[in-house]
């Protein structure tokens, strides 16, 4: 009984930090559960104001940046539920770095310091001078087999044709989009709402096609009706979350 009792009292530090350990410690994912979840940066998780004008973030160079709300809630929540988070973006590497060392979660760390890996522009695909095409995603493209095997990993992005390929693409979480217009103040207050709500489904192996094609239309069709906007569509290069590209306002 006294050896009983002695094991349960060295036990006892534990079991307090089990009980009562804070929101940011990690639990491993289940087994076929996705373990790296990518985040894209420049109009997923910031957007760019310009030089030498007020921001959320502002860089070394005097860039300023907004950051979409809940994007420090959503990395803590892929965090939390056990898997790696990683960043690629098409920008500079340098850029990304500084921006991400400037980015902080609610317990004061940086983004840059609880990621896993950090890729930029240098990391790019680049797909030759043969590619025809007005974006700059036709001719350099992510490739997420640099980060780990694609059954593993999605990537959250506002832009579908970014990953090399079909393949790839597959692994997008596509966001809802729109540049301007009446419908700018519902993406950047939900846009990321949405990614958030959805991410346990995401990581627990959800397809990403059923998220996707259900979720994100159905978002932003009541987005749409919530502003009182007719609206006609044409086949979008963007895919899915880019529908809003191709909506016209009448």
């Amino acid at each position: 009984m006294k050896r009983l009792a002695a094991i349960i009292l060295s036990l006892f530090p534990i079991l307090l930090v089990v009980l009562f350990s804070d929101s940011t410690v990690l639990r491993a994912p289940a087994s076929g559960a996705i373990k790296h979840v990518v985040f894209d940066l420049d109009g997923t998780l910031v957007e760019s104001l310009g030089f030498d004008v007020p921001g959320d973030v502002v860089l070394d160079s005097g860039e300023a940046y907004k950051v979409f709300p809940r994007a420090r809630e959503l990395i803590e929540k892929v965090l939390k539920n056990g898997a790696s988070v990683h960043f690629y973006s098409g920008g500079p590497q340098e850029r990304n770095l500084d921006l991400l060392t400037k980015l902080k979660l609610s317990d004061g760390r940086s983004f840059s310091s609880v990621a896993s890996s950090i890729l930029g522009r240098e990391d790019l695909i680049d797909l030759g001078d043969q590619v025809q095409g007005e974006y700059f995603t036709d001719r350099y493209r992510k490739d997420l087999l640099k980060i780990g095997d694609l059954e593993s990993l999605i990537i959250v992005e506002d832009n579908k044709f970014f990953p090399l390929d079909e393949a790839q693409r597959a692994r997008v979480l596509e966001l809802p989009i729109h540049d301007g217009g009446p419908l700018k103040p519902w993406r950047e207050e939900h846009r990321l709402t949405w990614a958030y709500e959805v991410m346990d489904d995401v990581l627990t192996g959800k397809p990403l096609n059923q998220i996707n094609h259900n979720d994100v239309n159905e978002t932003i069709i009541n987005g749409i009706r919530q502003f009182g906007e007719s609206a006609r569509g044409d086949l979008s290069r963007h895919g899915c979350a880019g529908i809003f590209y191709s909506l016209q306002f009448n």
